[in-house]
């Protein structure tokens, strides 16, 4: 939502205009991280580790995972080469960062089991994996990050969520985050 565009339901269930915002029974849930807890309440089927400390290492990586999106977002937004540069290295700090706690055995970030670290990471690695072959911003030195996004995006629900568009779905972020930025620019050169 863009600012001075939210809807009136927006601004009273958002009045700091958080999002995401999820809406269950009249009452607003915001942030990531409590949003996919409670949908992985209410499914009965559990994207959580059974181990207490996994669990809790997947809530500290589903919080990243909104740290890396912010970073994202910076990228998307920078207005010049040096803004942007500097938004990139922030970014792939984080994600080598992201890459050292990833599950050698992979292909999810906890090995074999998918988790809720994976599905708070899916938007982000889409965003990376659609740019990727335009304009680089994996950490060049980080290869099981790359076959980790890999792996996310190529669940059949992570498709199904951009309605088979996730280029259609990346060029329409950027276009209204960032239309007139530096990563605008270097899409529409390498174009």
């Amino acid at each position: 939502i863009l600012p001075g565009s939210a809807p009136d339901w927006f601004k009273q269930a958002s009045p700091e205009g958080k999002v995401p915002l999820v809406m269950i029974d009249g009452e607003p849930v915001l942030e990531s991280a409590a949003i996919a807890e409670l949908f992985d309440t209410l499914t009965g089927h559990s994207l959580m580790p059974d181990d207490p400390i996994l669990q809790a290492r997947v809530r500290r990586w589903v919080t990243m995972a909104s740290d890396c999106q912010g970073s994202m977002g910076a990228v998307i937004r920078a207005g010049d080469e040096a803004a942007y540069t500097e938004a990139l290295q922030s970014l792939q700090a984080q994600l080598t960062q992201v890459a050292g706690e990833l599950d050698a055995d992979g292909p999810f970030f906890c090995g074999q089991q998918l988790t809720l670290a994976d599905c708070a990471f899916a938007p982000l690695l889409l965003e990376l994996q659609e740019l990727d072959p335009d304009v680089p911003l994996y950490p060049a030195d980080q290869p099981r990050l790359r076959r980790w996004a890999e792996a996310v995006c190529a669940l059949p629900a992570v498709s199904r969520a951009v309605d088979d568009d996730a280029t259609g779905v990346v060029d329409r972020l950027i276009s209204r985050i960032g239309g007139e930025g530096h990563l605008a620019r270097l899409l529409a050169d390498a174009a």
